[in-house]
C-alpha cells in the first residue's frame, strides 16, 4: 500500500489493488492476537497517514521506546487507509 500511496501523492496514475484476504492488512489478518510490530509504529505504514500513537511505552520490554502497534491496530489502520485514501 505504501507504493500505491506514493503513486496517488506524486502522480496522476490509476491503479487497482487486489488482496488475498477479505480485509486490508495482508498477513496481519492471520496473525496471533498477541503479535505486535518489532519496530516502532512510526516507521511502518504509508506516508500520508501516521500509524504511531506518538507515545513512548512506559512498561514492558519496549519501555522507553516508540509504541509497537498490535495486529488489530495494523489491520484497522490499513482499513482506514483503503477507505479514506484510496
Amino acid at each position: 500500500m505504501a507504493f500505491a500511496d506514493t503513486l496517488f501523492t506524486e502522480t496522476d496514475a490509476n491503479i487497482i489493488i487486489v488482496g488475498r484476504y477479505a480485509k486490508p492488512g495482508g498477513h496481519w489478518n492471520l496473525a496471533y492476537p498477541f503479535v505486535t510490530l518489532h519496530q516502532p509504529s512510526s516507521f511502518f505504514g504509508v506516508s500520508s497517514k501516521e500509524l504511531s500513537r506518538g507515545e513512548i511505552d512506559q512498561i514492558g520490554l519496549n519501555k522507553g521506546m516508540g509504541d509497537l502497534a498490535t495486529g488489530d491496530e495494523i489491520c484497522a489502520y490499513f482499513d482506514d487507509v483503503m477507505r479514506q485514501r484510496f
